[in-house]
C-alpha cells in the first residue's frame, strides 16, 4: 500500500485560511487615559486653550519664585533688621521655610485662576481693538493702542474678581510678626496714637510700600518670649500672657472681615484697587509688546526669543510699578486702617494731601527700591514662561510641512 502524503496548502489558500479563521486573541481596547492623551485629542486641547495653559503655568510659576522675596521685603520695610541675611535667618529660624510662603496658597490659587482670565481677555480685546482702527495706522501705533486699552478692560475684571482675596491676603502677610508687637510698638509702626479693633492685625500686601504705609518708620522685632516653667501662680500668668496667639485662616480672616464691616468689607480700598489694576494691567502689557516689538526689530533683528520675553517682561513689570507706586502706597493705606475703630484717613485724597505735606514725592515711593529688584526678574520668568508655553501648545502634533 502507497504511504499517503500529507497535502501542503497553497499560498492562496493559506492566505485565504487567515482572513477567514477568528484569531484567538482579542484586541486590547484602549484604555480611557490612552483615548483622552492620543495625539489629536492632545494637539486639539493645547490649540484650544494655549492661553489660559500658559497663563496659568506662569502664574504658578511667578508666584513660586517671587513670593519669598516678597514675603522678605515687606518685613524688612515694616521692622528692623540688621541685613536681608539675618531677616532671612530671623523667619528661617522662628517659622522655617513655612515662613516665607504665609499666605501664598490662596494667592497661588487666584493668581492662576485670575491670570488666565486676563490674558484671555487681554487677548481676545486685543484682536477686536485692533481690527476697530482706522486703515493706515502703523503697525506699532495699533500695537500700543490695543494692548493698552484691551489690558485695562482686562485690569477692570481682574481687580472687581480679586480685591477680597488681596484684602485677606494683606492681613495674613505680617500676621505673626503683627500679632505679637506690644500695643506701643503697634503705634509707632503706623506713625499715629490708635485704638486697635480687638483682634485685627494690620496687613501690607504684595508690592505695596510697607514702610510707606507705616510713616515710613520701623519697629524692632519684639522678642518671644518664652513661657516659665516654675511653679506657682506667677509662673502660669506669666505663661499664659507669652503663649502665642493663633494665627488666623484664611477662612477665618473672611469671616472676621464680614463680622466687623458687613461683607462689603472685603472691597475694603476696591476703588484704588481697580485705578490700579485698570492702569497698571494697560500699562504692563503695552510696555510688554512694546519693548519686545523693538527690542525684536531694532536691537536683534530677528523674531523674538528668549532673551527678548525676558528683557520685554523685566521692563515692561519694573516700568510700570513705577508709576503705580504712590498709587499702590494709597490703597495699601487705606486697607490698613479699614479694620481700625478710628482709621486716620476718611479718604484717599486726604491721605494723598497729608503725604504731600509731609514729604512731597519721596513720600509715595518709601520702599520703591526692594520692589524693583523683585519685579525685573518675576516678569521677566512670567512671560518667558508664558510665550514658550503658548509657543508649545499651538505646535503639539504639528509635523514640518503642517500648516494647521
Amino acid at each position: 500500500m502507497a504511504p499517503t502524503s500529507t497535502p501542503t496548502s497553497s499560498p492562496a489558500a493559506a492566505a485565504e485560511l487567515a482572513t477567514t479563521t477568528p484569531s484567538t486573541t482579542a484586541p486590547i481596547p484602549p484604555s480611557l487615559l490612552a483615548q483622552y492623551l492620543n495625539a489629536d485629542h492632545l494637539a486639539s486641547l493645547t490649540r484650544t486653550h494655549a492661553v489660559t495653559i500658559a497663563a496659568t503655568s506662569a502664574a504658578i510659576t511667578s508666584v513660586v519664585c517671587g513670593y519669598p522675596f516678597d514675603s522678605i521685603k515687606t518685613r524688612m520695610q515694616a521692622f528692623r533688621y540688621d541685613s536681608t541675611m539675618a531677616c532671612i535667618r530671623s523667619t528661617f529660624h522662628a517659622e522655617g521655610l513655612a515662613g516665607f510662603y504665609r499666605g501664598v496658597m490662596p494667592v497661588a490659587a487666584s493668581i492662576s485662576v485670575l491670570r488666565s482670565i486676563s490674558f484671555s481677555l487681554y487677548n481676545g480685546g486685543k484682536q477686536e481693538i485692533s481690527a476697530l482702527l482706522p486703515e493706515g495706522t502703523t503697525p506699532l501705533t495699533s500695537l500700543m493702542i490695543s494692548s493698552s486699552i484691551a489690558g485695562a478692560m482686562a485690569g477692570s475684571v481682574v481687580a472687581t474678581l480679586n480685591s477680597p482675596v488681596d484684602f485677606i491676603k494683606l492681613q495674613k502677610q505680617l500676621e505673626r510678626i503683627v500679632v505679637t508687637a506690644k500695643p506701643t510698638a503697634m503705634a509707632d509702626m503706623v506713625g499715629e496714637a490708635v485704638t486697635l479693633a480687638p483682634t485685627a492685625a494690620a496687613g501690607l500686601g504684595e508690592g505695596a510700600s510697607a514702610a510707606a504705609a507705616a510713616g515710613a518708620r520701623g519697629i524692632d522685632a519684639p522678642a518671644m518670649r518664652t513661657p516659665s516653667h516654675g511653679s506657682g501662680h506667677g509662673s502660669a500668668s506669666t505663661s499664659s500672657l507669652s503663649a502665642p496667639p493663633k494665627i488666623k485662616s484664611t477662612t477665618e480672616w473672611a469671616r472676621h472681615i464680614v463680622e466687623l464691616k458687613g461683607p462689603s468689607g472685603l472691597y475694603s480700598g476696591y476703588s484704588m484697587h481697580l485705578v490700579r489694576d485698570a492702569i497698571g494691567t494697560g500699562m504692563y502689557f503695552c510696555g510688554y509688546e512694546t519693548c519686545k516689538h523693538l527690542l525684536s526689530t531694532y536691537v536683534s533683528g530677528a523674531p523674538a526669543g528668549p532673551l527678548t520675553y525676558m528683557m520685554a517682561g523685566g521692563l515692561a513689570g519694573s516700568l510700570s510699578w513705577i508709576v503705580l507706586f504712590p498709587i499702590d502706597v494709597t490703597k495699601s493705606v487705606l486697607q490698613r486702617e479699614a479694620l481700625q475703630r478710628h482709621p486716620k484717613y476718611s479718604t484717599a485724597l486726604q491721605f494723598v494731601k497729608m503725604r504731600w505735606a509731609k514729604g512731597g514725592i519721596r513720600g509715595f515711593y518709601n520702599g520703591i527700591g526692594p520692589q524693583l529688584l523683585r519685579s525685573f526678574p518675576v516678569h521677566s520668568i512670567n512671560f518667558l514662561v508664558y510665550e514658550n508655553v503658548v509657543k508649545w501648545c499651538r505646535t503639539v502634533g504639528v509635523i514640518e510641512g503642517d500648516s494647521s
